[in-house]
Protein backbone atom coordinates (compact mmCIF):
# COMPACT_ATOMS: atom_id res chain seq x y z
CA UNK A 1 0.00 0.00 0.00
CA UNK A 2 1.25 3.93 -1.05
CA UNK A 3 2.38 5.99 2.01
CA UNK A 4 -0.90 8.16 2.61
CA UNK A 5 -0.39 11.90 2.50
CA UNK A 6 -1.52 14.23 5.21
CA UNK A 7 -5.43 14.72 4.33
CA UNK A 8 -6.20 18.33 2.59
CA UNK A 9 -9.83 18.63 1.28
CA UNK A 10 -10.71 18.55 -2.54
CA UNK A 11 -11.07 21.24 -4.36
CA UNK A 12 -14.71 21.75 -6.42
CA UNK A 13 -12.39 22.16 -9.33
CA UNK A 14 -11.00 18.53 -8.96
CA UNK A 15 -14.34 17.36 -8.18
CA UNK A 16 -15.14 18.85 -11.50
CA UNK A 17 -12.68 16.97 -12.92
CA UNK A 18 -13.85 13.08 -11.38
CA UNK A 19 -17.06 14.15 -12.17
CA UNK A 20 -16.18 14.59 -16.10
CA UNK A 21 -14.37 11.43 -16.31
CA UNK A 22 -17.00 9.20 -15.30
CA UNK A 23 -19.71 8.29 -17.94
CA UNK A 24 -22.77 8.83 -15.37
CA UNK A 25 -23.92 10.78 -13.77
CA UNK A 26 -25.06 9.44 -10.65
CA UNK A 27 -21.83 7.96 -9.22
CA UNK A 28 -18.83 10.88 -8.83
CA UNK A 29 -20.13 11.45 -5.22
CA UNK A 30 -20.00 7.76 -4.22
CA UNK A 31 -16.74 6.61 -5.47
CA UNK A 32 -15.03 9.69 -4.09
CA UNK A 33 -16.83 8.87 -0.71
CA UNK A 34 -15.43 5.53 -0.81
CA UNK A 35 -12.27 6.12 -2.66
CA UNK A 36 -11.33 8.74 -0.08
CA UNK A 37 -12.19 6.85 3.18
CA UNK A 38 -10.48 4.08 2.41
CA UNK A 39 -7.31 5.72 2.47
CA UNK A 40 -7.94 7.27 5.24
CA UNK A 41 -9.07 10.76 3.85
CA UNK A 42 -12.95 10.82 4.98
CA UNK A 43 -12.93 13.41 7.53
CA UNK A 44 -11.50 15.86 5.34
CA UNK A 45 -13.27 14.98 1.95
CA UNK A 46 -16.62 14.00 3.18
CA UNK A 47 -18.04 17.49 3.34
CA UNK A 48 -16.88 18.69 0.23
CA UNK A 49 -17.70 15.67 -1.56
CA UNK A 50 -21.45 16.42 -0.22
CA UNK A 51 -21.48 19.94 -0.28
CA UNK A 52 -20.16 19.49 -4.11
CA UNK A 53 -22.58 16.91 -5.28
CA UNK A 54 -25.84 19.14 -3.56
CA UNK A 55 -24.70 22.12 -6.39
CA UNK A 56 -25.22 20.19 -9.28
CA UNK A 57 -28.43 20.66 -10.88
CA UNK A 58 -31.60 18.88 -10.31
CA UNK A 59 -32.83 15.54 -12.05
CA UNK A 60 -35.56 15.42 -13.63
CA UNK A 61 -36.92 12.63 -12.06
CA UNK A 62 -37.33 15.07 -8.53
CA UNK A 63 -38.19 18.35 -10.61
CA UNK A 64 -41.33 16.37 -12.23
CA UNK A 65 -42.85 15.24 -8.12
CA UNK A 66 -44.11 18.90 -8.18
CA UNK A 67 -42.69 18.43 -4.70
CA UNK A 68 -42.35 21.87 -2.28
CA UNK A 69 -38.63 21.98 -1.99
CA UNK A 70 -37.18 19.30 -4.40
CA UNK A 71 -33.68 20.78 -3.36
CA UNK A 72 -33.83 19.41 -0.03
CA UNK A 73 -35.35 15.84 -1.49
CA UNK A 74 -32.24 15.98 -3.47
CA UNK A 75 -30.19 16.78 -0.32
CA UNK A 76 -31.57 13.92 1.41
CA UNK A 77 -31.02 11.13 -1.52
CA UNK A 78 -27.73 12.21 -1.47
CA UNK A 79 -27.13 11.67 2.24
CA UNK A 80 -28.73 8.61 2.16
CA UNK A 81 -26.90 7.24 -0.80
CA UNK A 82 -23.36 7.71 0.79
CA UNK A 83 -24.07 6.96 4.33
CA UNK A 84 -25.48 3.30 2.39
CA UNK A 85 -22.41 3.71 0.46
CA UNK A 86 -19.78 3.76 3.22
CA UNK A 87 -22.35 0.78 4.89
CA UNK A 88 -21.95 -1.49 2.48
CA UNK A 89 -17.99 -0.72 1.56
CA UNK A 90 -17.26 -0.86 5.66
CA UNK A 91 -17.11 -4.80 5.16
CA UNK A 92 -14.25 -3.70 3.02
CA UNK A 93 -12.31 -1.33 3.88
CA UNK A 94 -12.88 -1.55 7.44
CA UNK A 95 -15.13 -0.82 10.30
CA UNK A 96 -13.25 1.80 11.96
CA UNK A 97 -12.62 3.86 9.10
CA UNK A 98 -16.45 3.60 7.94
CA UNK A 99 -17.55 4.53 11.81
CA UNK A 100 -15.74 7.30 11.51
CA UNK A 101 -16.59 8.19 8.14
CA UNK A 102 -20.01 8.02 9.18
CA UNK A 103 -20.09 10.60 11.92
CA UNK A 104 -18.75 12.58 9.71
CA UNK A 105 -21.24 12.83 7.34
CA UNK A 106 -23.53 12.99 10.14
CA UNK A 107 -22.10 15.56 10.70
CA UNK A 108 -21.97 17.85 7.68
CA UNK A 109 -25.71 16.65 7.39
CA UNK A 110 -26.59 18.45 10.21
CA UNK A 111 -24.91 21.73 9.23
CA UNK A 112 -27.14 21.49 5.82
CA UNK A 113 -30.09 20.96 7.92
CA UNK A 114 -30.67 17.14 6.57
CA UNK A 115 -31.98 15.05 9.64
CA UNK A 116 -32.34 11.17 7.84
CA UNK A 117 -33.08 8.49 10.07
CA UNK A 118 -33.88 5.81 7.98
CA UNK A 119 -33.11 2.07 9.22
CA UNK A 120 -32.11 0.21 6.29
CA UNK A 121 -31.84 -2.47 7.61
CA UNK A 122 -34.86 -3.27 9.89
CA UNK A 123 -36.07 -6.50 8.68
CA UNK A 124 -32.87 -8.03 9.23
CA UNK A 125 -33.70 -8.09 12.76
CA UNK A 126 -36.33 -11.10 12.19
CA UNK A 127 -33.15 -12.90 9.58
CA UNK A 128 -31.66 -16.07 10.90
CA UNK A 129 -28.10 -16.45 9.98
CA UNK A 130 -29.25 -19.37 7.38
CA UNK A 131 -31.04 -16.30 6.17
CA UNK A 132 -28.41 -14.51 5.68
CA UNK A 133 -26.14 -17.81 3.64
CA UNK A 134 -29.00 -17.64 1.52
CA UNK A 135 -29.29 -13.94 1.11
CA UNK A 136 -25.57 -13.82 0.70
CA UNK A 137 -25.66 -16.76 -2.00
CA UNK A 138 -28.33 -15.33 -3.95
CA UNK A 139 -25.90 -12.18 -4.11
CA UNK A 140 -22.69 -13.80 -4.82
CA UNK A 141 -24.34 -15.39 -8.06
CA UNK A 142 -25.55 -12.75 -9.54
CA UNK A 143 -21.55 -11.09 -9.38
CA UNK A 144 -19.74 -14.09 -9.87
CA UNK A 145 -22.59 -16.70 -11.58
CA UNK A 146 -20.43 -19.80 -12.23
CA UNK A 147 -16.95 -18.49 -11.32
CA UNK A 148 -17.95 -18.85 -7.89
CA UNK A 149 -17.84 -22.43 -7.26
CA UNK A 150 -13.83 -22.67 -8.81
CA UNK A 151 -13.35 -19.85 -6.04
CA UNK A 152 -14.67 -21.81 -3.58
CA UNK A 153 -12.71 -25.15 -4.80
CA UNK A 154 -9.50 -23.03 -4.76
CA UNK A 155 -9.96 -21.78 -1.31
CA UNK A 156 -10.65 -25.13 -0.13
CA UNK A 157 -11.17 -26.96 3.12
CA UNK A 158 -8.29 -24.44 4.36
CA UNK A 159 -10.44 -21.40 3.98
CA UNK A 160 -13.73 -22.49 4.93
CA UNK A 161 -14.47 -19.44 7.27
CA UNK A 162 -13.36 -17.15 4.59
CA UNK A 163 -15.90 -18.89 2.75
CA UNK A 164 -18.64 -18.82 5.13
CA UNK A 165 -17.83 -14.75 6.11
CA UNK A 166 -18.17 -14.01 2.50
CA UNK A 167 -21.75 -16.24 2.13
CA UNK A 168 -23.36 -14.63 5.19
CA UNK A 169 -21.49 -11.45 5.88
CA UNK A 170 -19.70 -10.17 2.85
CA UNK A 171 -22.55 -10.33 0.93
CA UNK A 172 -25.44 -11.74 3.46
CA UNK A 173 -25.18 -8.87 5.49
CA UNK A 174 -23.39 -6.23 3.72
CA UNK A 175 -23.01 -6.34 -0.24
CA UNK A 176 -26.37 -7.69 -0.98
CA UNK A 177 -29.34 -5.57 -2.55
CA UNK A 178 -32.10 -4.42 0.97
CA UNK A 179 -34.41 -3.30 -1.51
CA UNK A 180 -37.04 -1.81 -1.21
CA UNK A 181 -35.32 0.66 1.38
CA UNK A 182 -32.20 1.00 -0.27
CA UNK A 183 -31.10 4.06 -1.22
CA UNK A 184 -28.71 2.56 -4.11
CA UNK A 185 -29.50 0.92 -7.30
CA UNK A 186 -27.42 -2.69 -8.09
CA UNK A 187 -25.24 -0.66 -10.73
CA UNK A 188 -24.19 2.18 -8.19
CA UNK A 189 -23.62 -1.05 -5.22
CA UNK A 190 -20.99 -2.12 -7.46
CA UNK A 191 -19.26 1.12 -8.11
CA UNK A 192 -18.83 1.23 -4.73
CA UNK A 193 -17.56 -2.16 -4.47
CA UNK A 194 -15.14 -1.37 -7.27
CA UNK A 195 -14.22 2.17 -5.77
CA UNK A 196 -13.34 0.54 -2.28
CA UNK A 197 -10.71 -2.68 -4.65
CA UNK A 198 -9.20 -0.03 -6.74
CA UNK A 199 -8.24 2.29 -3.96
CA UNK A 200 -7.01 -0.93 -1.98
CA UNK A 201 -4.87 -2.28 -4.97
CA UNK A 202 -6.74 -5.90 -4.18
CA UNK A 203 -5.61 -6.87 -7.30
CA UNK A 204 -7.42 -10.39 -7.58
CA UNK A 205 -10.61 -9.02 -6.61
CA UNK A 206 -10.40 -6.11 -9.06
CA UNK A 207 -10.70 -8.97 -11.90
CA UNK A 208 -13.70 -10.66 -10.09
CA UNK A 209 -15.71 -7.27 -10.26
CA UNK A 210 -14.52 -5.72 -13.05
CA UNK A 211 -16.57 -9.07 -14.63
CA UNK A 212 -19.24 -8.55 -12.17
CA UNK A 213 -19.48 -4.80 -13.02
CA UNK A 214 -20.54 -6.32 -16.69
CA UNK A 215 -22.96 -8.55 -15.66
CA UNK A 216 -25.01 -6.01 -13.65
CA UNK A 217 -25.29 -3.84 -17.62
CA UNK A 218 -22.27 -1.33 -17.08
CA UNK A 219 -20.60 -1.02 -20.83
CA UNK A 220 -16.97 -1.28 -21.27
CA UNK A 221 -16.37 2.69 -21.24
CA UNK A 222 -18.35 3.15 -18.22
CA UNK A 223 -16.03 0.95 -16.59
CA UNK A 224 -13.05 2.25 -17.67
CA UNK A 225 -14.18 5.84 -16.18
CA UNK A 226 -14.88 4.27 -13.03
CA UNK A 227 -11.76 2.93 -12.35
CA UNK A 228 -9.92 6.46 -14.18
CA UNK A 229 -11.88 7.89 -11.78
CA UNK A 230 -10.94 6.29 -8.46
CA UNK A 231 -7.08 6.36 -9.35
CA UNK A 232 -7.37 9.82 -9.75
CA UNK A 233 -9.19 10.28 -6.54
CA UNK A 234 -6.71 7.44 -5.04
CA UNK A 235 -3.37 9.23 -6.41
CA UNK A 236 -4.96 12.77 -5.23
CA UNK A 237 -5.16 11.20 -1.97
CA UNK A 238 -1.54 8.78 -1.47
CA UNK A 239 0.40 11.71 -4.07
CA UNK A 240 1.75 8.58 -6.08
CA UNK A 241 0.64 9.26 -9.77
CA UNK A 242 1.80 5.64 -10.50
CA UNK A 243 -1.43 4.16 -8.51
CA UNK A 244 -2.84 2.21 -11.63
CA UNK A 245 0.40 0.70 -12.28
CA UNK A 246 -0.24 -3.31 -12.17
CA UNK A 247 -4.06 -2.90 -11.96
CA UNK A 248 -6.29 -5.02 -14.27
CA UNK A 249 -8.40 -3.15 -16.55
CA UNK A 250 -11.76 -3.67 -18.26
CA UNK A 251 -9.67 -4.32 -21.63
CA UNK A 252 -8.00 -7.74 -19.86
CA UNK A 253 -11.71 -8.79 -18.56
CA UNK A 254 -12.84 -11.58 -21.51
CA UNK A 255 -16.02 -10.88 -22.97
CA UNK A 256 -19.46 -11.94 -21.12
CA UNK A 257 -22.05 -13.93 -23.21
CA UNK A 258 -24.71 -11.01 -23.36
CA UNK A 259 -22.18 -8.99 -25.07
CA UNK A 260 -21.27 -11.87 -27.63
CA UNK A 261 -24.94 -11.63 -28.14
CA UNK A 262 -24.87 -8.14 -29.55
Amino acid sequence: MFPRKLSTPPTFGFLNRIRSTIKRPDLDYLLTSIASTSLGHGEAWLPVIFSHAIKRPLNLSLESQNLQNPLDQYKILVFRQMKEAIIKASILIGVPKAIEASLTLKETGSKFEVHEHTFTRKHFMDLTFQDLINKGDQGMSRVYKGDIDGIFKYMGPDLVDIQLMSRAITYGFFLSPVQPESPLTPQQVQAVILSALISQRAKREIVWHLRGALRHGFDRDEIESIQSAVELVSAQCTGEHNFSDGLARIKDIEEEPQEQAK
